[in-house]
């Protein structure tokens, strides 16, 4: 009897170690499986950070369908595959499959990315001058939206059309437009007033004259009050759109210039001062004398025109403007808020 209790004990006791081999095999299998998509992920994260980091205005304007190119994946030091699609105007759909990780695991993480498009954000504006829902209005000079579609002189006919790709011809938008809700620091898409602010390193402030300086046939581009040379484009300021930021409010005693200007307070012009491009200003626009702005402006804070002084829209002038700060405010996709990075 002793003898058949032992063996039955041995055999029990075989039976469970066997039971819990297999079951530690199982668990082992699976921890190993876990563990090869937790690498793929990371492997796929890795190359999508990366891949946004580094990616062009030129790759992804030549990027009208499925696109795929080479990135560096920091996991494994091999290559990654990132495949970009344009769903929209200013959104795309980046992926990203990284090799040397186990394929075997199912699903590619992606991500959701704004990229300000110069002509999206004029076309979407619809107004010459966009002030906020309550900001006040006053016109007694000029406010002429009839030639928004059009070459606006000093800009010829062959250096318009490529910038507006013949988009705006024949549209003549509303004079005065406003901001949503209580709006009051104007935007450009997903970039709010603070981060055009931050984003423009060329700081200028107080009162002055805008004027080119140059040096040995070198425009000196970063001098604060050196907005470019629109009236002569064949000296070396004339291709020069500048991209100022105006921390406590500007005031432009005369001139001329071309670019584009965030302004965090007025924005007042004097005298014959002509201005040419687009105006982000948290406070008002003033025009007095015989002053001219030519372009799209969005100052929250309201419009006054006196008598004498003229506000004329232009596309052309608005794009330029915007395309020449789109470099520093929008260099590389940004994240659309709220939608975190999606799969595996």
């Amino acid at each position: 009897m002793a003898l058949l209790v032992v063996v039955v004990l041995m055999l029990a006791g075989t039976a469970l170690a066997h039971g819990v081999l297999v079951v530690a095999r199982q668990e082992l299998a699976a921890a190993s499986q876990r563990v090869r998509l937790v690498e793929r992920t990371s492997a796929e994260r890795a190359a999508l950070r990366r891949a946004r980091e580094a990616a062009s205005r030129d790759i992804v304007r030549a990027t009208a369908g499925w696109g795929a190119w080479s990135v560096p994946d920091s996991v494994h030091g091999g290559p990654g595959v990132v495949r970009m699609r344009r769903l929209g105007p200013e959104s795309w759909w980046l992926e990203t499959l990284a090799e040397g990780a186990d394929q075997r695991s199912p699903g590619t993480p992606g991500v959701l990315l704004w990229w300000l498009d110069p002509i999206e954000r004029v076309e979407r504006l619809g107004a010459v001058v966009t002030v906020g829902a309550e900001a006040p209005v006053t016109v007694t000079g000029e406010l002429d939206p009839s030639r928004f579609g059009l070459s606006d002189p000093p800009l010829s006919d062959d250096l318009c059309a490529p910038e507006t790709d013949g988009r705006f011809e024949g549209v003549v938008p509303s004079a005065v437009g406003r901001l949503p809700g209580e709006t009051t620091r104007p935007g450009l898409g997903l970039l709010d007033f603070d981060a055009l602010l931050a984003r423009t390193e060329v700081r200028v402030g107080g009162s002055g004259a805008a004027a080119p300086v140059e040096e040995m046939a070198r425009c000196l581009r970063e001098e604060p009050w050196n907005w470019g040379d629109p009236d002569r484009p064949w000296r070396p300021c004339g291709v020069h759109l500048a991209v100022r930021a105006a921390p406590e409010g500007l005031h432009v005693t005369e001139g001329a210039g071309q670019g584009a200007w965030v302004v965090d307070g007025d924005m007042v012009l004097d005298g014959e001062t002509r201005l040419y491009g687009v105006v982000i200003a948290s406070g008002r626009l003033v025009l007095r004398d015989r002053s001219r702005f030519h372009g799209v402006a969005i100052p929250a804070g309201g419009l006054t025109v006196e008598a004498g002084a003229e506000v004329r829209g232009s596309a052309c002038w608005a794009v330029r403007g915007v395309r020449a700060g789109a470099a520093l405010w929008s260099p590389r996709p940004v994240p659309v808020p709220d939608t975190p990075l999606i799969g595996p």
